[in-house]
């Protein structure tokens, strides 16, 4: 700051450009974010087992699934996740920043099912629905959830002996969103994360049924992998000092949530484009963008000015290597990312120009508020 100081830029906007640099994001695929400041962590989903599930003529075979505790527990390390942050450092000076919350997506395998393991190798806690509106059944009563916190119930008898794992220390806020327009509001340090329901790809690609998890089918683990019911999908508003993201694991479409009555915008975008031209058609790309992107602008004012496309690769496929050179993940073989994203950019460049689309690195960070 004292070299921006020294070149003439006021205080003001020093301190501006030090929080637009303090926090950044990684992506580990899927909808797997670490979000981070100096002080703070907050990590969507936290999926790193990446099993590789069996497709055999185009058609998921049935097996059992369960999280790789060793391949979790290392990936917290050596991204220094919560209290991992001084693995390895033994000076005094080191501390660890504070993994405070655990935002899951949805229920689904490939967002859920790493998140007890890491609330309880960090006691960071995590957010299950209790009841939810996009679940209702057609009379309209809203439904029963709790697909998280049923997860944690099951995963702390599963692994009750194994090392590193502190069951007695998970914290599970359990929140209502009993309506399309309801809300949960979590402060953690600088953050402040607004909840809402977001509406799954209206065709599920999981080998998951939909629903809520149900306890009578997940008692125990390994457990047959369409047992990870889909529950409650959300989505994520996040605001910060530096500025303020949306992130959308789920390519939904069909929501009925107004961004404009719950004075929510985005300066950025995170947003889940796997099947999307599978299932939606690759010629209503545009339809997604509007649907997302364009409804995050309440005030028409273009707040938006990234968007980074997200859960475009091949959960199967592990994160590759250990160290963030040689980290990778592969394309979905059915989702025709480049093609989504070669239209998002087109249709950025042409409606909505000041836009820009970025393809985000697995394991390297990124700063979305600098310029």
């Amino acid at each position: 700051m004292a070299l921006l100081l020294t070149l003439g830029i006021s205080k003001a906007t020093a301190d501006e450009l030090d929080r637009r640099s303090e926090l950044k994001v990684t992506w580990y695929g899927v909808s797997t974010l670490l979000i981070e400041n100096s002080k703070t962590q907050i990590l969507v989903d936290g999926y790193f087992t990446r099993d590789r599930f069996r497709v055999i003529g185009g058609r998921f075979v049935p097996y059992e699934i369960e999280p790789d505790i060793e391949i979790v527990l290392s990936k917290l390390k050596s991204e220094k996740i919560g209290k991992f942050g001084c693995d390895g450092d033994t000076s005094t000076s080191c501390k660890p920043k504070t993994l405070g919350l655990i935002l899951v997506a949805h229920a689904h395998y490939d967002h859920a099912l790493d998140a007890p393991i890491v609330a309880a190798a960090t006691g960071a806690k995590l957010i299950s629905v209790e009841h939810s509106s996009i679940l209702a059944k057609n009379n309209g009563e809203v439904a029963l959830d709790n697909s998280i916190g049923h997860l944690v119930d099951v995963y702390s008898k599963a692994y009750e002996t194994v090392g590193g794992l502190h069951w007695e220390s998970v914290q599970v806020s359990h929140i209502s969103l009993p309506n399309a327009q309801a809300t949960h509001v979590e402060k953690e340090g600088d953050f402040r994360i607004t909840t809402f329901q977001w509406p799954h790809l209206f065709r599920s690609l999981s080998p998951a049924k939909g629903g809520a998890i149900r306890p009578s089918e997940l008692t125990t683990l390994p457990t047959p992998i369409w047992n990870f019911r889909q529950g409650t999908p959300l989505a994520f508003h996040i605001d910060h000092p530096a500025g303020t993201m949306i992130i959308f694991p789920s390519a939904g479409k069909d929501a009925v949530f107004d961004f404009k009555e719950a004075k929510l915008s985005a300066d950025v975008v995170l947003l889940g484009i796997g099947g999307v031209c599978l299932w939606i058609g690759c010629k209503s790309v545009d339809d997604l963008w509007n649907t997302t992107v364009r409804l995050t602008e309440p005030d028409h004012s273009a707040n938006v000015r990234k968007v980074y496309p997200i859960h475009w690769d091949d959960d199967r496929v592990p994160l590759d290597g250990e160290t963030q050179s040689d980290c990778h993940v592969k394309k979905r073989f059915y989702a025709k990312p480049s093609r989504v994203i070669r239209d998002f950019r087109w249709f950025a460049s042409h409606a909505d120009p000041t836009v820009d689309v970025i393809v985000p690195t697995p394991c390297e960070a990124f700063y979305p508020f600098q310029d």
